[in-house]
C-alpha cells in the first residue's frame, strides 16, 4: 500500500468520525459509548447538557469521577447487567438533570459486540 493512500484512508476515517459528531450532536437526546470497565469513550452534546459537564471532563472517566456515588453504583449495575447479559436493557425512569428540572426518560444501554460475540463497551 503507498503512503498516499493509506494517507487518503486516514483522512476518510477522520472525516466520517467528524461527520458522524456532528449528526450525533444534532439529536436531542443524551448519547454515550462506555467501555466495558466503564470508561467513557464518547458522548453527544445533550448528554453533557444532561449531567452538567463537559466532555473534555466525561470521556476518559467513570461514573465514579462525574457523577454522586449512588448514580455511578446504580449506572454500574445497569451496565453490568448488559455485559452479563449481552441484551439491551430499555427502562423508563425520571432523571434529574443539571437544569434542575426532572424529566421523564426511556434510557437504553445496549451491548456493543464483536463478531464473536464479546461485548466491546456499552452505547
Amino acid at each position: 500500500m503507498s503512503i498516499f493512500k493509506e494517507n487518503k484512508d486516514l483522512k476518510k476515517i477522520h472525516f466520517n468520525e467528524e461527520f458522524d459528531d456532528k449528526i450525533f450532536n444534532l439529536i436531542p437526546n443524551p448519547m454515550f459509548y462506555k467501555d466495558v470497565y466503564g470508561k467513557y469513550l464518547w458522548c453527544n452534546t445533550a448528554f453533557e447538557k444532561a449531567i452538567g459537564v463537559k466532555r473534555e471532563v466525561i470521556v476518559g472517566n467513570t461514573d465514579y469521577e462525574i457523577t454522586t456515588k449512588q448514580v455511578a453504583d446504580l449506572f454500574a449495575s445497569l451496565d453490568n447487567q448488559v455485559i452479563n447479559t449481552k441484551k439491551a436493557n430499555n427502562y423508563e425512569t425520571t432523571t434529574s438533570h443539571a437544569d434542575g428540572l426532572m424529566y421523564d426518560t426511556i434510557v437504553s444501554r445496549t451491548p456493543n459486540l464483536d463478531e464473536g460475540n464479546k461485548v466491546l463497551g456499552i452505547k
